[in-house]
């Protein structure tokens, strides 16, 4: 927006008024001054008070005026690939005998299984969890394991054992390497009943876990 007045004019009709000898000679000025400068020309019925607050009000609005200052601002936005997650390796227990009140069964990140209680543990194949994940290289990675027990049933739909105590591994502190992908193992602790709560047989299940990009 352009000043209505120079600021020449500005500071000339204010010594103008500071050093007029008399209310006429001042009036005079300040008369001069409007038509000049704002085309202002029935001013004559207008006191010289208020033609003094007009000029300061116009000082005010040209002052507000040249106080504003206006630029641009830049906005950067970039989209990234979504992040793709895929089970390698399912969980497993492998194969265990019940006795007494039961027990439980750990599995490591690492795929190391020990057991407590009244468990055996027999042959079969016992591993970790393992997922391949996808997303924007050297991001790094929050895993989000189940915060509550997880049932898994017995091949008849009725009885069940339960897995908690979640632990995850990843490399590099969770940051994807320079492919954009990484490897995260999970392990869990299965909870074993007696033989009357945990008949013979295979049991199931599914669990969520969630892979948050950072």
């Amino acid at each position: 927006m352009k000043s209505l007045f120079p600021y020449k004019y500005l500071a000339f009709i204010l010594q103008e008024i500071a050093y007029c000898e008399s209310t006429f000679t001042c009036d005079k000025t300040i008369n001069k001054f409007l038509y000049k400068n704002l085309k202002l020309v029935h001013m004559k019925k207008l006191n010289t008070l208020s033609k003094i607050i007009i000029v300061l009000v116009i000082i005010m609005t040209n002052y507000n005026t040249f106080g504003q200052i206006t630029c641009t601002g830049t906005v950067f936005a970039e989209i990234v690939p979504a992040t793709v997650a895929t089970e390698i390796k399912p969980l497993s227990f492998g194969q265990f005998s019940t006795m007494g009140n039961g027990g439980n069964v750990v599995v490591s990140p690492q795929g190391t299984r020990t057991s407590n209680g009244s468990v055996m543990l027999s042959e079969g194949v016992a591993q970790q969890g393992i997922f391949s994940i996808f997303g924007t290289q050297n991001n790094t990675v929050q895993v989000i394991l189940p915060s509550s027990p997880v049932y898994i049933y017995h091949q008849n739909g009725v009885n069940y054992m339960y897995l908690d105590t979640w632990t995850v591994d990843m490399p590099k502190a969770g940051s994807s390497k320079s492919n954009s992908e990484l490897i995260v193992s999970v392990g869990s602790t299965l909870h074993v009943g007696s033989t009357e709560v945990n008949p013979i047989g295979s049991y199931a299940c599914t669990y969520p876990i969630i892979f948050v990009y950072n």
